[in-house]
């Protein structure tokens, strides 16, 4: 995403788009949202796990919605190795707002993996899940004949597959640094990178670079910068190196072994040779034994029958149980079914959506409705001083007042029921912790949990109850890494820092001139990028600052900004004194937050409220402090991640439940991964021209039954 955007700011002058990721903080996102209202953007990235999460108004308000584009939309239906789970939901999530907010936008479905029709298709698959009507389809050129192929024969007679293989890429990467060879070097498990790593000389290793999902943001970036420049030759990546990334000078691709089907490998070489007059290799040392990889590598392909039976004997279980058609199951539910995942709530969420669509396949409605975010059963809320008795006595069995840890400013006596009690403040309130699941069971049984929770984030729920003052409320832990007097100094040495720099830039300046004063002072790059990108998003005010009368601060941001005329880039200069101000309040925010407790207390948990502007500074010590890696911070909204399910015909469920079941969405992606293991053998271990191998690529993509023959005949 910020690749994409930053190359519209760049390439094509365009600064109406912004992204929304995790990547970013809570005032960089209310600040995003505030200039789409105002419509200073329009147009906004976004990935859908995040999208599915909110109602489309909380980013767009009251505009209309002009376009809808899915990006990797072969992400959308159940088989490739980077299947997503809430992907699997954005025909759903399309329809409703379609629906329910009278919305009249096109969709537009962009992917380069996608085989239009045959026993692979993904085409039309993708227009079902979509729900996409009498679509237009545009199909690309799929033969680059820039690119050529050096494909050779890898003979292990004995000895470690997997030592001679890692071997054999690490003897490559060094051919490639010495010859000044631009590349990717793709492998199936990050593992692998990591030990290729270990076998490369100091001198090689200055020249390579690492990228990967679980590399940190800093990082990432920095190997980035670092290939497009030319300082790095080399980057080892996994498939998440790819998207959404635009380098035209990539000269070889090579794959350690494959890790996906036909269309992945192809995907991936294709990153090769876009600069005009190149030419490409997409080259790899195969052994049949390669393959073992590409065989676990799919989405849904390690999901098991007996795992999806038992899932849905739980279901009925849960379903008699209660003896309500709506309810929640938690993630731990299940564990026993994926006793050995990682990740076990994709292969909880992915079961559960494989028995939806099966069902709604086999009669043509939604037995089975399942949502796709798990949801936080257990909130947290403020009740005012005056309410607080009322609130317990009404919701005893569902609320729990928060031990004082959690205090924020000071405790105070309780005088009513029970008395004596101490209560947690912040503000003018008492802070709870509630059990919104089992509240909503109990008193809203014709309602659905997501709406439940979603009147409790919007102020609405407790209103129904007689109950005006609670709020909802998120869970702000600050942790030290060392004693907060010591913190104390680090931060007042490194704010200095700051103001010596940026008081050092007299007028106007670039985002650049800053980076490369910060890179000076702090003698570290990655520091210096982070408080470059700190200071410029969080303390900066809009453009019309000191126009038309326009000299009122917002709160502690110290930084003007303009367009340049003529490059458009966004330049900076520094307001009066500001940032002395700002320097002295945090350190005086800081010293307020801990210098109550022993040295020793380095963690502080409160709540504050979900709004970010109410709480822009108490947010902007955490960011700075986190900025300075003085401490780690983190806020939740919740406990307890549920799943919301439906069910609107228990006899059928029960019907499957109680008798032997075989869910053909699992089968059919079973047999599809069957068929692509088989093709990739076919691809690799056949000699062909490049010529033959662009044509079997081609018949491929095009679903014709041929792309058997190809290989064998000219």
């Amino acid at each position: 995403m910020y690749d994409q955007v930053e190359a519209l700011r760049r390439d094509r002058n365009y600064h109406g788009a912004a992204y929304i990721n995790s990547d970013i903080t809570l005032i960089e996102r209310q600040n995003i949202i505030d200039k789409i209202a105002g419509k200073e953007l329009s147009m906004l990235y976004l990935s859908p796990e995040l999208l599915l999460s909110y109602d489309i108004r909380t980013f767009i308000g009251d505009r209309q919605l002009g376009l809808l584009v899915v990006d990797e939309a072969h992400l959308v239906t159940t088989w490739g190795r980077d299947f997503r789970v809430d992907y699997w939901f954005m025909g759903n999530y399309i329809r409703k707002i379609r629906k329910y907010y009278s919305y009249r936008f096109p969709v537009m479905a962009l992917t380069a993996t996608a085989v239009h029709d045959g026993p692979n298709d993904l085409v039309y698959q993708t227009i079902s899940s979509l729900n996409m009507q009498n679509p237009t389809k545009y199909i690309g050129n799929v033969i680059r004949p820039e690119i050529l192929f050096r494909i050779d024969r890898l003979p292990i007679a004995k000895g470690n597959h997997e030592q001679i293989k890692l071997d054999q890429t690490a003897g490559r990467i060094q051919e490639m640094v010495a010859n000044g060879t631009k590349a990717i070097i793709y492998f199936p498990w990050v593992r692998q990178i990591k030990d290729v790593l270990s076998k490369l000389g100091a001198s090689t290793r200055a020249h390579v670079a690492t990228y990967y999902s679980n590399v940190a943001q800093d990082e990432r970036e920095r190997a980035l910068r670092g290939f497009k420049s030319g300082d790095v030759t080399v980057v080892l990546a996994t498939k998440a190196f790819g998207m959404g990334v635009d380098i035209a000078d990539i000269t070889e691709v090579y794959h350690h072994a494959p890790s996906g089907t036909l269309a992945d490998y192809v995907q991936e070489i294709g990153r090769l040779a876009r600069q005009q007059g190149l030419t490409g290799v997409g080259s790899m040392d195969f052994n049949e034994r390669d393959l073992k990889f590409a065989k676990v590598l799919f989405g849904l392909s390690s999901l098991k029958q007996y795992q999806v039976n038992l899932m849905l004997k739980k279901l009925w279980n849960v379903y008699r149980l209660k003896g309500k058609r709506n309810f929640l199951v938690s993630v731990d539910d299940f564990n026993y079914i994926f006793p050995y995942e990682d990740d076990p709530e994709q292969k909880v969420k992915s079961a559960l959506l494989v028995l939806e669509k099966d069902f709604l396949a086999r009669f043509g409605y939604n037995v089975l409705v399942v949502r796709p975010k798990a949801l936080f059963s257990t909130v947290y809320a403020k009740v005012n001083q005056e309410e607080a008795p009322a609130f317990e006595d009404r919701f005893r069995q569902f609320v729990h007042r928060l031990d004082q840890r959690a205090v924020v400013h000071t405790a105070i006596p309780y005088a009513g029921r029970g008395g004596g009690h101490i209560l947690p403040r912040t503000d003018d309130g008492v802070c709870y912790r509630i059990e919104l699941d089992k509240l909503w069971e109990a008193h809203l049984p014709n309602e659905s949990f997501p709406m439940t929770k979603q009147s409790f984030f919007a102020g609405t729920l407790f209103p129904k109850f007689g109950l005006s003052s609670v709020r909802p409320r998120l869970q702000y832990n600050l942790t030290l890494e060392a004693g907060w007097q010591d913190t104390m100094d680090l931060l007042t040495k490194r704010l200095d820092q700051l103001e010596r720099v940026l008081y050092s830039l007299p007028g106007f300046f670039s985002e650049e001139k800053l980076l490369n004063k910060l890179k000076v002072e702090f003698t570290d790059e990655i520091l210096a990028r982070k408080a470059t990108n700190l200071l410029t998003t969080l303390y900066s005010e809009k453009p019309d600052f000191g126009r038309n009368g326009n000299t009122n601060l917002n709160g502690t941001n110290f930084i003007q900004t303009r367009r340049h005329q003529i490059t458009g880039e966004t330049e900076y200069r520094i307001i009066d004194n500001g940032l002395t101000r700002v320097k002295n309040t945090t350190r005086q925010k800081f010293q307020n937050l801990f210098g109550g407790k022993k040295d020793t207390d380095t963690t502080l948990q409160h709540y504050i409220s979900t709004d970010p502007l109410k709480n822009r500074e108490t947010l902007k010590l955490a960011y700075i402090l986190e900025m300075f890696d003085l401490a780690t911070y983190e806020l939740s909204g919740g406990e307890l991640p549920q799943i919301f399910i439906r069910i609107n015909d228990p006899l059928k469920i029960e019907r499957f439940a109680t008798s032997p079941y075989e869910n053909r969405v699992v089968e059919d992606v079973h047999e599809r991964q069957r068929s692509s293991v088989a093709l990739l053998e076919r691809f690799f271990q056949t000699e062909m021209t490049d010529t033959q191998r662009w044509q079997f690529v081609e018949d491929y993509f095009l679903g014709r039954e041929e792309v058997e023959r190809v290989a064998i005949t000219d």
